[in-house]
């Protein structure tokens, strides 16, 4: 298990953030596909950062599989994100 924080955006500038964060969502990872969160109206980016392995998609009703996209452990992501696009992630190997 890993604990995974999702952090929303409104402005980056290159790759880190430009603009103070809109919030910080943090789960524990397991071996089922769990949401995260769902992305504010305001927000445009969010950094997944995760202190495990996992495995993470992105869209309007995701559901995380070991085959989406993967995170090492320590390992930190940009994104590009839509209103209400929600999170998903799975603990990974």
């Amino acid at each position: 298990m890993a604990k995974v924080y999702v952090t929303q955006f409104a402005d980056l500038r290159g790759n880190t953030a430009f603009s103070a964060p809109i919030q910080t969502d943090v789960i524990t990872s397991s071996g089922a596909s769990q949401a995260v969160c769902t992305v504010a109206a305001t927000c445009n980016f969010v950094r997944i950062h995760t202190d495990g392995i996992i495995s993470y998609t992105i869209g309007k009703a995701p559901t995380a599989t070991v085959n989406d996209a993967r995170l090492a452990a320590s390992q930190t992501e940009y994104h590009c994100v839509q209103k209400n696009d929600i999170v998903a992630v799975i603990t990974n190997t």
